[in-house]
């Protein structure tokens, strides 16, 4: 499984869009969201809502994510797109 700790520095990017908060998980445009620096995918997606929860977000907002985008196994060991997200911000 790639490691969700570490980022390249050169493939952090700006992604902005619409959020989707359904339950313990977040989506920007329809990729999931996982918090950058949390090893366990269960507890990364978790993570990444809190994140978004702590900084006033709401489903439905326009915000900016910064992170890298890319693909992790899940665990139950399917592949899944995801943003691994460093930083979100309300546009």
């Amino acid at each position: 499984m790639r490691s969700l700790l570490r980022l390249s520095d050169d493939s952090v990017q700006t992604f902005p869009g619409t959020i989707r908060i359904s339950g313990n998980e977040s989506e920007l445009n329809g990729t999931l969201l996982i918090r950058a620096g949390v090893s366990n995918f269960a507890s990364a997606v978790v993570a990444a809502t809190q994140f978004l929860f702590n900084e006033n977000i709401q489903d439905g907002d326009q915000i900016s994510v910064v992170g890298e985008s890319t693909t992790v196994t899940n665990d139950e060991g399917g592949s899944v797109s995801v943003i691994v997200m460093i930083s979100a911000t309300e546009n």
